[in-house]
């Protein structure tokens, strides 16, 4: 990864801020040792730099070895997903559904801040798998939650150009979710959630590229978890996404 917390500073550091802080010290004084940085997604505070090993590869921050779960270290699409859910609510699942269908523009938009560009094709993905994962079946999950979970659920690929979508329109990161915790199941993640942040990995990939490396994460951005759902703008939300999630819902015979 490229970011780490400086334990000194209290702040998220790059590779090029902590050679310039730190590194360089150790060249100029033998007996000076660099302090260790922090992993701002499990928060081991044992990270290291690790040097370039190719003319290809960049220096980047890795763990310890034998480390313990840290979820920037699952190289997959929807790091949570499989889990398997034993005491379902079926009755809060069928309220939140009935929630999401009347209120899903205020849904979509609260993805859309924290998913640039989300297409509408994106939302519908996300809605069929939290029904394969059953994510409205956990105990104690509200309706402000769903956005944060949902997002978790796959990745957001680098965007390109079409007739419909001009450059200025699509994302150059490819984006992964996860929640900043040693917890790898969503049972854990939601009885927790409200002590939580949600993290976004932005990944820069090659042409050729589907699934991003560790050593290609960028950038983090964090988002606490509130409950604003209802507050957001759903102006922004133009017709021809209304009609097309509108037909998405009639396919699925999803009613009010």
């Amino acid at each position: 990864m490229q970011q780490v917390i400086d334990p000194v500073k209290n702040r998220l550091i790059t590779v090029e801020e902590y050679i310039k802080e730190y590194a360089k010290n150790s060249l100029d004084n033998l007996d000076y040792t660099a302090p260790l940085m922090i992993c701002p997604h499990c928060l081991n505070n044992r990270m290291k730099l690790k040097a370039r090993s190719s003319i290809n590869v960049s220096p980047y921050f890795v763990h310890p070895k034998n480390n313990e779960y840290c979820p920037s270290k699952i190289l997959q699409e929807g790091i949570y997903l499989n889990c398997k859910i034993t005491d379902p609510d079926v009755e809060n699942a069928n309220k939140l559904k009935k929630h999401f269908r009347e209120h899903w523009k205020y849904y979509f938009q609260k993805i859309r801040n924290m998913v640039p560009y989300l297409r509408k094709e994106e939302f519908t993905k996300i809605i069929d798998i939290s029904l394969r994962e059953r994510i409205w079946e956990y105990k104690n999950v509200q309706s402000y939650h769903l956005p944060y979970l949902f997002v978790t659920l796959a990745d957001f690929s680098i965007q390109h150009p079409n007739s419909y979508y001009k450059e200025d329109f699509c994302r150059s990161l490819h984006f992964r979710y996860w929640f900043q915790s040693k917890l790898d199941n969503y049972k854990d993640l939601i009885n927790n959630i409200n002590v939580l942040s949600l993290c976004r990995a932005s990944y820069k990939l090659t042409e050729k590229q589907t699934q991003p490396r560790q050593d290609q994460l960028q950038k983090i951005q964090s988002f606490e978890i509130i409950n604003d759902l209802m507050e957001q703008d759903t102006d922004k939300v133009s017709i021809h996404i209304e009609k097309w999630i509108e037909k998405y819902f009639e396919i699925k015979n999803w009613q009010h």
